[in-house]
Order: C-alpha cells, then structure tokens, then sequence
C-alpha cells in the first residue's frame, strides 16, 4: 500500500504539478484515512477493500475528525485527498468506489483575507529597525518585509529570488515570479523595493548565487524565520493573532484595490488563477469604505 501511495503522490507532484506542501497535505489525510480504516475495521485494508467501503465508513472518519475539533475546511480537503486517490485507484489498478462520489460537505461561508492597515503596516517597518541584529539582519528583514508588501509575494516566492533573477529584475524595474503550479506572472518593483534589497545585498557577508536571502549560518533562509520575525513584531506591537508574513501579501491587494486598482490587475499581481479569488478583497474594500462612512458622515 506505501508503494501505491508513493506513485500517487509522485503523479500529483511531477504530472499535475502540484505543489509541496499541497501533495504533503494528500499524503497525510489518506493515511489518517488509511489509520482510521485499520482501527475502525480491525485490519489494515489492501487494494480490494478500498473498493468495498461504504458511504457510513466514511460518513464515520469525518464524524471522528470533527470530534478531534478537525474544522469544517480541513474536512473538504480531505475528502478531495480521498477522492483523487480513489480516481488513481480507479486509473491505476480498475478499483472503483461510487460511494466516495456520494460524500458532501456543507458548503463553508468563504474566509474573507484579513489586511493590516497603513498605519500598522509602518509600524511594522519601524519596529524592525529597532531589532538588536546586525546591520544586515536588520537590512535583510526590511528587504523582506518590502517584497512581500511591495509585491505582494508570498514567503516562498521571495525565498527563491536568486542573484541572477534580481540582477535582471532590477534593470527592468519588474521581476517574472513562479508562483503555485508553476504559473508565471511579472510584479512591478518599485523604488524603494529595489533599494531595500540593494542596500541589503550591498553589507551581506556572504556571496548570492542560487539565492540571495541567507540565514545567520549562511544557509539558505528559512520561512519559519520570517514567520519567526513577523510574530515577534506582533508581539511587540500588539497587533491581531492573525498578522502573518502571508497577511503582507494580502494588504498589498487591499490597498491597491483601496486605492483605484482594477480587479483584473490584481488578479494578474497575485497570479491567481481565478477571478473568484480575487474578488474577495471587494468585500474587505466596501467594509473598509462604510466604516469610514459613519464615521465622517455629519448624519451617521
């Protein structure tokens, strides 16, 4: 069954190009899966029994997550997880499971992105000059914090940038990202992007070839360290659980839209596929924009 399970992940990385952490996801919720058949029916399942499991056997994992307080969008994934397995099972080996088609999920009301504000955006600037690092610590954070604001990148994306890629894109004044599934999209950079990063790669002690953001050790960075960085700034400063280093990239695509620009332009900044995805932030917007409402209108 591992056996199975490698070639299936395989597939999803290298011929559906999905994503790391999108095939770690599958890989995980089809052996808790896998887990919860062994104990639920006394022994592990091969390749037949896949086939054999009714509606109730999985109607029962899903009731089992939900009691380990496992949300409602962790759920919706995991039926996917399975549902892509079983049509590989199906493919790979003729093993066919209509019950898997039958399993529904109450549709979930959509989690609207959460933004910082200006203010508190700047906050976070200035709070990392204040770090007690080094002068290219400090320089490299700011960098950092600035790409993801600036171009609304997200950790990863920004991570990858190597030597040659920069050297380009700052002639050019824009850049070419990779983002998910390999889908490529060019992001303006703009002035102060582009002399943050110089001013960094400028006191760097070590030589940027395959990418330019280094560890402490010389290492590549890791995105647990921007993560590390953004929550101790949160701590300091007392912003909301939920400010991020992804949260930057969503207050990129708030305030421009706050500020005039076209859904279909941030659609093609953030490189998402569909418009759906970008419609999302309107709704940010127009809270945003009757708040203010009240609170300057003479009638409010």
């Amino acid at each position: 069954m591992q056996a199975i399970l490698n070639n299936w992940l395989s597939g999803l990385a290298t011929g559906q190009n999905y994503s790391p952490k999108t095939v770690e996801s599958y890989k995980i919720d089809v052996e808790k899966f896998i887990e919860f058949i062994t104990n639920h029916n006394g022994k592990a399942p091969d390749t037949g029994a896949f086939g054999q499991l009714t509606i109730q056997d999985f109607r029962a994992f899903l009731t089992a997550r939900r009691k380990q307080g496992i949300t409602q969008t962790s759920n919706a994934r995991a039926i996917s997880s399975l549902r892509s397995f079983y049509e590989y099972l199906g493919q790979e080996y003729g093993i066919k499971n209509e019950a898997i088609k039958l399993l529904k999920i109450r549709s979930r009301t959509q989690e609207l992105p959460k933004a910082l504000s200006l203010e508190q955006f700047k906050e976070i600037f200035t709070q990392i000059k204040k770090q007690k690092d080094g002068e290219w610590i400090i320089k490299r954070n700011t960098a950092i914090i600035l790409l993801l604001y600036g171009c609304g990148l997200r950790i990863a994306e920004a991570l990858s940038i190597d030597a040659k890629t920069w050297a380009n894109a700052r002639t050019q004044a824009s850049m070419v990202i990779t983002g998910k599934g390999n889908k490529q999209r060019v992001v303006p950079l703009l002035k102060p992007v582009i002399n943050a990063v110089d001013d960094y790669l400028a006191v760097l002690p070590y030589e940027p070839t395959t990418h330019i953001f280094f560890g402490k050790q010389g290492r590549l960075l890791r995105p647990e360290i921007v993560q590390k960085l953004v929550r101790q700034i949160r701590y300091a400063l007392n912003l909301p659980d939920y400010v991020t280093p992804h949260v930057l990239r969503h207050t990129f695509a708030t305030h421009l839209l706050g500020n005039g620009g076209d859904l279909r332009t941030i659609q093609e900044l953030l490189g998402h596929a569909s418009l759906s995805s970008t419609e999302r932030y309107t709704h940010i917007d127009t809270k945003n924009l009757l708040a203010k409402y009240n609170e300057l209108h003479p009638r409010s």
